[in-house]
């Protein structure tokens, strides 16, 4: 009976999973039809930046989908000194020239609005971010961790991630389903079928909270080896 129930409910949750993302794709697909121009002009700089600095690609070009939908002529953020195609503030601009501007040759005086210095900029801010909660949380981060510390900047990020902030989860979640689509259209056309890698973590979210369930209803009763439920996912013991 417990079996059947979680049976249910792990199927339930895989379809609405899949049924979500699909709806997501399909949103950003007509979006993209409109900003495809704009993608294509600033996917260069990305590819090149994100090699450089060792940084994923993905991440990179779903960030500044985030933050301008690659739109170089964005200009100054309204409520902030965020300005370019990657949404840099002032004082972070400072910051990453002064610590790395010899490294990629970037000058003191460069002007953000010129897509080649801000992309690279944005890369390494996204390495100088994944080293610091690195450090900070005793692994290595994931993709949407580190794009979190972007959007919030990385003592705030660190925060949101150790206090398990409800604010911080909804952004990585919304920043997923981005990640889904504009992953894959940084990878070259053979490797498609990885549309939804970026989707993993939020799928092992939803295993791990399997897992508590699968807990609650068999403290006393060992599943039985080889169990056969949903997805080919292995918990405890059992093949799901």
């Amino acid at each position: 009976m417990f079996r059947t129930i979680l049976f249910l409910l792990v199927s339930v949750i895989t379809f609405n999973s899949n049924a979500s993302y699909q709806t997501t794709s399909n949103k950003h697909q007509k979006e993209f039809v409109l900003i495809q121009d704009q993608f294509n002009e600033i996917k260069p700089l990305i590819v090149s930046a994100s090699r450089k600095q060792g940084v994923h690609a993905g991440m990179l070009a779903t960030t500044i989908y985030r933050e301008s939908r690659f739109n170089k002529n964005v200009g100054k953020n309204k409520s902030s000194s965020a300005s370019s195609v990657v949404q840099m503030t002032t004082g972070t601009k400072r910051s990453m020239i002064r610590l790395y501007g010899k490294q990629l040759n970037i000058p003191k005086n460069a002007d953000l609005n010129k897509p080649k210095y801000a992309v690279q900029l944005a890369a390494v801010y996204m390495k100088h971010i994944e080293d610091h909660l690195t450090k900070q949380l005793k692994r290595k981060p994931s993709t949407a961790e580190i794009a979190l510390g972007y959007r919030f900047g990385e003592s705030a990020a660190v925060a949101m991630i150790k206090k398990k902030s409800s604010v911080g989860k909804r952004w990585m979640d919304s920043y997923r389903k981005d990640a889904a689509f504009y992953g894959a259209k940084m990878t070259p056309p053979k490797a498609e079928t990885r549309q939804l890698a970026f989707a993993k973590e939020d799928r092992d979210q939803r295993v791990a909270e399997l897992q508590k369930i699968w807990d609650t209803l068999y403290t006393k009763i060992s599943p039985a080896s080889g169990t056969l439920l949903a997805n080919n996912t292995i918990i405890k013991g059992a093949l799901l």
